[in-house]
């Protein structure tokens, strides 16, 4: 199973991990780091003979049992979003200035044209920020349905399944690299019975989180966890 830095993606050797310890040290970056979670996350996401680990609650996460119906609820809102909160205030003000000159001076139409295409980048990421501020994922399953919504800023990625036409659900992890720095995102995807998959949440930031979901839904529909291979 392959061990990647956290820190600068490099591959570690196996003479530079301590299984005992859970701990490995890269060479390149000198980051000395925990493994549990790429050995939770490497090519199965469990062994088959291996007991399935029990997920608690996350935070900003909470979830209602109504007896015929399972509500989990989690909000979109982390501290990262004030960085992007700066940089928005920065690029939408610097194009309310741009545009303020081209009017009031009378620019030439190319002055007026040529930002579009930052105005659009603008305008979605302000929607962004603003969604993550405000916004909460909520799925409900019951009355014979799952029903995952985003809200109450409209958001894609709303779904509405069937479900007994649910197989097993599972957890896919995404790898980003920007500048070096690796980072990991989680989906929770359903395998219907027709063959077909759907992907019920996306992009969340931790594993325990996607994991959490999943446990919480196959237990209330009395599907019999499988393990499944990491889709990438």
């Amino acid at each position: 199973m392959p061990i990647q830095c956290v820190e600068c993606g490099r591959d570690i050797p196996a003479a530079d991990v301590n299984i005992d310890t859970a701990l490995a040290k890269c060479t390149g970056c000198n980051a000395v780091f925990g493994i549990m979670d790429q050995i939770a996350d490497g090519d199965t996401l469990r062994s088959p003979a291996a007991p399935v680990r029990e997920v608690a609650l996350p935070p900003r996460f909470t979830v209602d049992d109504f007896g015929g119906t399972l509500r989990i609820q989690f909000r979109w809102f982390t501290p990262m979003v004030f960085f992007l909160l700066f940089f928005c205030i920065f690029w939408d003000g610097f194009l309310v200035v741009w545009y303020a000159i081209a009017f009031s001076t009378n620019g030439p139409l190319m002055m007026k044209l040529f930002p579009l295409l930052h105005v659009a980048v603008g305008l979605g990421l302000t929607w962004f920020v603003l969604a993550t501020f405000v916004n909460r994922t909520t799925i409900t399953v019951g009355d014979g349905a799952c029903v995952v919504k985003h809200g109450p800023l409209p958001w894609p990625g709303n779904r509405n399944l069937l479900s007994d036409d649910i197989e097993q659900l599972d957890v896919t992890r995404k790898t980003r690299v920007n500048k070096g720095n690796v980072r990991h995102y989680y989906d929770v995807v359903a395998r219907m019975r027709d063959g077909s998959k759907t992907t019920l949440v996306s992009s969340l930031p931790e594993s325990d989180q996607a994991r959490y979901i999943e446990q919480q839904i196959e237990r209330f529909l009395r599907i019999k966890d499988q393990p499944a291979p990491y889709e990438d």
